[in-house]
């Protein structure tokens, strides 16, 4: 398993807007990507974010950003950020799922 981290920065005012497409349209159209075992979203109130996504293989991660859908539904949000994306693929050595306690 692989994880693919993106990592950018929006506007603070514009914060809002983007955890509202990331929890809308996109993680719907992710959880319906082929080799997708989840997805954790973190930001901080100066407007920085951070998307990990897990994947089963590197193929799969590649399938997504090749996603015509995914791509037509980013186009909407990327003149939101500032600057450049950093992207970063791990190899994962442990996956833990919580027992929720």
């Amino acid at each position: 398993m692989i994880c693919s981290l993106t990592r950018g920065c929006v506007d603070p005012k514009n914060l809002p807007k983007y955890e509202s497409w990331i929890k809308g349209p996109w993680i719907k159209l992710i959880s319906e990507q082929r080799g997708h075992r989840g997805t954790y979203y973190l930001s901080k109130p100066n407007g920085e974010w951070m998307v990990l996504k897990f994947w089963e293989t590197t193929q799969d991660d590649e399938a997504w950003a090749a996603n015509e859908e995914h791509k037509k539904l980013a186009e909407d949000i990327i003149p939101l950020f500032i600057g450049d994306l950093e992207r970063s693929i791990f190899e994962v050595n442990e996956f833990v799922i919580p027992d929720n306690r």
